[in-house]
């Protein structure tokens, strides 16, 4: 089996930002010679199968655009050409309070280039991931 693996999508391996959109993926496959094309960046969990390629999208830990703060995996039956997608529980409260923590020292390496405003507003959206609703099923088959 062959795989790929991008941040984002082969066409914009960092800042494209694309889900699970069949005909999409379709357009960015080209040139791809894999069986799985595994992505992120939009840590939304899925998996599409665009002409033979499964594109998957494990999810993410940490910034959870799903709205579910658990960490997200996925584990690929090979053989099957099946994907399980998995939630496990972490201490995320504790974690933001680590990223809180620590951008408080970097305020002043920053001062001039981000304004103080900013940065408070990213703590503060750090602190709102932990407020998002928790599904209650822990596996899911997109």
């Amino acid at each position: 089996l062959r795989f790929a693996l991008v941040h984002a999508t082969p066409r914009d391996p960092l800042d494209e930002y694309l889900a699970d959109d069949r005909e999409g993926w379709k357009l960015r496959l080209a040139g791809v010679d894999a069986d799985f094309l595994l992505v992120g960046h939009t840590h939304i969990p899925f998996r599409v199968e665009v002409d033979g390629v499964q594109v998957v999208n494990p999810g993410s830990v940490g910034q959870p655009r799903d709205g579910d703060p658990r960490a997200a995996y996925a584990i690929a039956d090979t053989e099957a050409r099946r994907v399980e997608f998995f939630r496990l529980d972490y201490p995320f409260e504790a974690t933001q309070a680590k990223v809180v923590k620590g951008f408080q020292p970097l305020m002043p390496t920053f001062q001039g280039l981000v304004s103080e405003e900013n940065l408070v507003a990213l703590i503060e959206h750090v602190k709102s991931l932990s407020k998002a609703p928790m599904p209650a099923a822990t596996t899911t088959q997109p």
